[in-house]
């Protein structure tokens, strides 16, 4: 546990350099920020979850800054390094997952009060009794903190009985220039512990108080993208790569963060997701367990890793990796890193585990080698997708509107693209499904289909629909989203009905049921109103209003029926020529509809 200790005040310059650093944070990265969201507290948070490689959006998710949040800014829920939403699919049969829980406070003023952090201790109270629901807790919390109090109860129920590790971490940051410890904000950090130890006695407790001065290191801290790969032996070198072996205790400093963690960033272009407790890594595990057995590459398939830029030589023993993903051996680099990362000592372990080095910097070459690394075994179907040409082809034509797709999550992040600018695949997968294919439901509740599903990709991903199609889409959503904001909801009930209002404004703009490909290309969006989206929006409220449930998944069923028998009645007795008027005059004025 580590709490504030006395010491010396930051220089008035250290001040100046990280209030200068937000505001050219804010200037380049903020535009498009929700409304409700402060600039200063997603910089903030965006710094300490910065070890789960998130998106943008997926960091938004969790921020739940306002009033009633029980000291919560921020709630974000990790199994095995990836985050849990109400759209995740866990696997509630793989053996001793990792769970990280991490809960962050900010204050733009003041010193560390106790008052503050016994707010986290009743916080606690509430949060991990797993037996009693967040809906009991409707009067002290918002609705979307209750969610998200509702998702880690009801998701660690299912997976309790395989033993998972849970790590809580708190974070509570201030901007002030000096820290000032005291006994009263000790005694309050040492009762938040022991009210998670009640319910979880094994769980692992972290409360970090942050104040300028290590704020300002955390902003400087960057994940580096360069590591070093030391070779046990001279690798054999081609015009690809090098091939050779590394020391598995090698390989895990190779993996690991300056802090100890997993690089999850380095396993994101594999295609692979942890698979949990199947058949292979118990295989690993059982076989890094037997530390006689001194040929362990020989009875494991290896690694391989791509790199953007090797050093021409191989003669060194040593490599500096430019940007190193491993593109195959997830599994066995997890549970490398799983098994040393419980071992006090492992100087003596001399085994090797077999590396391939391949040197590659053309986006399209690094998919192919991704997908030929990968086509061996089986994999989840569509985990390959987005390594397809059309996913290539939309990133290259929303750089023409100055938007900038996500095909590689945290890549545009990383360049310091602003927030409004990025789209994210799960953005636009739902944007498609809302608008072309008309599946709002399926669109909020199920988007991952449409990556592994192979019916549902075909109908998303088709390579027979014009291109224009995708950014119109998303181009008809950023204007629905922007009149959602105006309109007196929760954040949650904003994320749900804009996309069930987006489809219902594209059927009245467009007089049809189920408008075609050409149809929404060709759509104008000067004809899409705020009258016709006001008009949607009425009725989509109506329709939402009336379906008496506090399940959003299943009022949200409810509702795409309702809107669809509503668009069926309303648009076979209305005029087309009063829906398309403003396109109509357009067309007389220009002989054209402008897209």
């Amino acid at each position: 546990m580590m709490v504030p200790s006395t010491r010396t005040r930051m220089s008035a310059n250290d001040i100046i350099a990280l209030e200068a650093n937000f505001k050219n944070w804010e200037r380049e990265r903020a535009d498009g920020m929700p409304d409700k969201v402060k600039p200063w507290v997603y910089y903030c948070v965006d710094q300490y979850l910065r070890p789960f490689n998130l998106s943008d959006e997926e960091t938004l998710s969790g921020i739940m800054d306002k009033g009633d949040d029980g000291g919560v800014d921020a709630f974000h829920f990790f199994i095995n390094g990836n985050l849990v939403d109400s759209t995740s699919i866990v696997d509630e049969k793989a053996l001793n997952p990792k769970v990280d829980l991490v809960i962050i406070q900010v204050t733009a003023r003041g010193g560390f009060s106790p008052l503050e952090v016994n707010k986290h201790e009743l916080f606690s109270r509430d949060l991990f009794p797993l037996n009693e629901p967040a809906s009991k807790f409707k009067t002290k919390y918002h609705d979307t903190l209750l969610k998200a109090m509702k998702l880690f109860k009801e998701t660690y129920l299912k997976i309790a009985g395989n033993f998972p590790t849970l790590t809580v971490q708190y974070y509570y940051i201030a901007n002030i220039d000096e820290e000032k410890a005291n006994k009263n904000v000790r005694d309050a950090i040492d009762n938040v512990e022991v009210e998670l130890k009640k319910h979880f006695s094994a769980a692992a407790f972290k409360y970090d108080c942050e104040n300028a001065q290590k704020l300002s290191k955390q902003v400087q801290t960057r994940i580096s993208k360069r590591k070093t790969l030391i070779w046990a032996e001279p690798p054999m070198e081609s015009a690809a790569g090098y091939v050779g072996l590394v020391r598995l205790k090698d390989y895990v400093a190779f993996i690991q963060t300056d802090s100890g963690t997993l690089a999850e960033h380095m396993l994101d272009a594999n295609v692979r997701g942890y698979q949990g407790d199947v058949t292979v890594n118990k295989q690993i595990k059982e076989t890094l367990q037997n530390q006689s057995d001194a040929n362990f590459w020989i009875l494991n398939n290896g690694i391989t890793v791509l790199a953007s830029g090797v050093p021409q030589s191989a003669g060194h023993l040593r490599l500096d990796l430019e940007d190193p993903q491993i593109v195959n051996g997830l599994q066995t680099s997890r549970e490398i890193f799983n098994h040393f990362s419980s071992l006090p000592h492992y100087t003596n372990d001399e085994r090797s585990i077999l590396v391939r080095l391949i040197t590659a910097t053309d986006p399209l070459l690094q998919d192919a080698i991704i997908r030929a690394t990968n086509s061996q075994t089986k994999l989840p179907e569509g985990a390959l997708r987005i390594t397809d040409r059309i996913h290539h082809q939309i990133e290259d034509l929303f750089k023409t509107e100055g938007l900038y797709y996500d095909r590689r999550k945290g890549f545009y992040k990383d360049t310091g693209k602003p927030i409004a600018k990025i789209i994210s695949v799960t953005q636009l997968i739902q944007a498609v499904a809302a608008i072309y294919l008309q599946s709002p439901y399926d669109a909020r509740w199920r988007p991952s289909d449409y990556l592994t599903k192979s019916a549902s990709y075909e109908k998303a991903f088709n390579e027979d629909l014009p291109l224009t199609v995708y950014l119109k889409c998303i181009l008809i959503m950023r204007k629905v989203q922007d009149f959602v904001r105006s309109l007196d909801l929760n954040r949650s009930e904003k994320f749900n009905l804009k996309l069930y209002i987006a489809m219902c404004s594209v059927c009245l703009v467009t007089h049809s049921v189920k408008p075609s490909a050409e149809e929404i290309v060709n759509l104008d969006l000067d004809s899409l109103t705020d009258e016709i989206i006001g008009e949607s929006a009425k009725k989509v409220l109506k329709f939402y209003s009336e379906l008496k449930t506090d399940e959003d998944k299943v009022r949200s069923e409810k509702l795409s029926d309702r809107l669809k028998k509503y668009l069926n009645m309303s648009l076979a007795r209305r005029p087309k020529t009063v829906i398309n008027d403003v396109t109509q005059k357009k067309k007389n004025r220009a002989g054209r509809v402008r897209v």
